[in-house]
């Protein structure tokens, strides 16, 4: 017999300290809790909180909601393909950096979303950060919106 679990929404500050907890039974809602979590804290900070989150928080939707309540986000990508991030030049990944003894190098783009309002179409336009773990010779993407903070700015 299949018994829905719980899901742990943990919130962290930079440190690894947890700062918010919350227990959600069966699978739990991690777009919502998001954008609530942004709202109880925001007045409570002098910055606002930047969500790191997995890549359940995904979609057009999602992340229109995200810009709409001004919550700066960085995610996986979902769904990367692969095979077409391996057949990209060495040479377009621009930037180098070492962390915990594994070789990077990254490039930024951009990933555009569609989706329908209202009877109209609206665009979100979202920071795609190309990242090459050149030690296990693995490829992947993150999408990112810093709500104009000049977050992950790479030196071009």
């Amino acid at each position: 017999m299949v018994v829905p679990g719980q899901t742990n929404l943990v919130t962290c500050d930079i440190n690894g300290r947890i700062v918010d907890f919350q227990i959600q039974e069966g699978k739990g809602d991690l777009k919502t809790h998001i954008v609530e979590l942004k709202k109880k804290w925001e007045l409570e900070l002098t910055e606002i909180p930047f969500m790191v989150f997995d890549r359940e928080g995904h979609g057009a939707p999602f992340f229109n909601s995200l810009i709409e309540n001004k919550v700066p986000f960085i995610t996986w990508e979902k769904h990367v393909d692969s095979k077409k991030l391996m057949e990209l030049t060495d040479d377009s990944f621009t930037e180098e950096f070492d962390m915990n003894n594994k070789k990077y190098s990254v490039f930024e783009g951009e990933k555009t979303f569609t989706l329908e309002q209202n009877g109209e179409n609206k665009t979100c336009i979202l920071r795609k950060i190309y990242l090459w773990n050149k030690t296990s010779s693995r490829r992947t993407c993150c999408l990112a919106w810093d709500t104009g903070m000049g977050m992950f700015m790479l030196r071009v």
